[in-house]
């Protein structure tokens, strides 16, 4: 028999095959890669809603009850609040106290811009924040407000 020049039908069905494993795993790195670094942007979101909602509760510790100032874009209000005298609120909050460091749960519902973008408060991720306030040692009145704030999405 005379031997002749190229590839078998085996050996290019070998190649293909081994071809076809490397370039899925491959793209199922990156893909991987894609969705973990999404994931990682939402949990950055979350660590700056944080961060600005526990800025605002702090300067409700340090501030002037009685200075009626509006801070952003009117979703604070530093001052008297409607039918609560002297107490300072967050709009969207539904504790219902009239005063954003009263002892309990606080869920701010319709998240203002500043602490959330709204595609991330809208459906499919109903993004939320809640925080827990507790006053702990000293006097009543010397009370230091202990807050965790807790931002929870659905992931789609």
């Amino acid at each position: 028999m005379k031997a002749t020049k190229g590839f078998t039908l085996i050996e290019v069905v070998v190649s293909v095959l081994i071809t076809a494993v490397l370039v899925s795993s491959v793209f199922s790195v990156s893909l991987t890669s894609k969705r973990s670094n999404v994931r990682a942007d939402r949990r950055l979101i979350a660590a700056q809603a944080t961060r600005s909602l526990t800025s605002t509760l702090q300067s409700f510790v340090t501030a002037d009850y009685t200075s009626g100032q509006v801070v952003g874009a009117g979703a604070v209000v530093l001052g008297p609040s409607a039918g609560v005298n002297g107490t300072w609120a967050l709009n969207s909050d539904t504790n219902g106290s009239g005063y954003a460091l009263s002892d309990g749960s606080h869920t701010l519902q319709n998240v203002a811009p500043q602490y959330m973008p709204s595609w991330m408060a809208a459906p499919p991720y109903n993004g939320q924040i809640i925080y827990y306030v507790q006053h702990m040692g000293g006097a009543a009145d010397e009370q230091t407000p202990w807050v965790n704030v807790t931002v929870t999405w659905t992931e789609p």
